[in-house]
């Protein structure tokens, strides 16, 4: 049976702080997960995580100039107009960058831009980043109440799972009920984000849903 788009796990983060994956076996390498799930016949590689969920403190090495020399030119980065302050973030063929980008922001208007380098990233409207009132003002002044997540001027919003826009049907999401697959149904309201339990995802292959429904998901202390 052909799959139309790879699997993936999604820990949301609204639940990283009270629950964390593992797999149901001894001794688990970095590379466990997918011996585990696949039988080990294949080799993954590990890649960064796609953006950052947090400005960093004041006294840490500048958060918003990381990773961008070394950024595609398809890159994206979330800016805030408040002051220039920026991120990136990923950019996949399912996801919408001003969603996400306004998801991580929400207590602040926010733009997306596109480029390598953020100086020269471009927003939709043609506008380059250097060219915006407020570019580079994070690197001078903290700006009053100007801020992403309404609390401070250095963090994000977190996602819940039910508003994470990057979910899409067959992501798991590890819950204290174990993991659910998220199915991508609405309820009659047209609201409601629908999940349901690994073992009855129709969508993955019996094996895998068994060896899925065996890991179990442990709460932080």
């Amino acid at each position: 049976m052909a799959f139309a788009r790879p699997f993936r796990f999604c820990l949301a983060a609204s639940l990283l702080a009270t629950a964390a994956l593992v797999p149901a076996i001894p001794d688990a390498s970095a590379q466990g997960l997918f011996d585990f799930l696949f039988g080990g016949s294949r080799h993954y590689r590990h890649a960064p995580p796609p953006w950052g969920y947090g400005y960093g403190r004041p006294g840490d090495a500048p958060f918003f100039e990381r990773g961008y020399r070394n950024a595609s030119r398809e890159g994206a980065y979330c800016v805030r107009l408040c002051d220039g302050s920026h991120f990136p973030i990923q950019v996949q063929a399912e996801t919408v960058p001003g969603e996400l980008c306004n998801a991580l922001c929400p207590a602040s208007k926010t733009a997306v831009f596109y480029g390598g380098e953020i100086a020269d990233a471009v927003a939709p409207d043609g506008k380059r980043y250097s060219d915006i009132e407020n570019a580079f003002l994070y690197r001078q002044r903290l700006v009053p109440q100007c801020t992403c997540n309404g609390k401070d001027a250095f963090g994000l919003a977190a996602i819940g799972v039910a508003d994470d826009p990057t979910l899409r049907p067959g992501d798991m999401v590890a819950t204290q009920r174990g993991l659910m697959a998220f199915t991508g149904a609405r309820s009659r309201d047209g609201e409601a984000r629908n999940f349901t339990p690994v073992e009855h995802y129709a969508g993955l292959p019996r094996d895998l849903r068994r060896r899925l429904a065996n890991m179990t998901v442990k709460r932080g202390n």
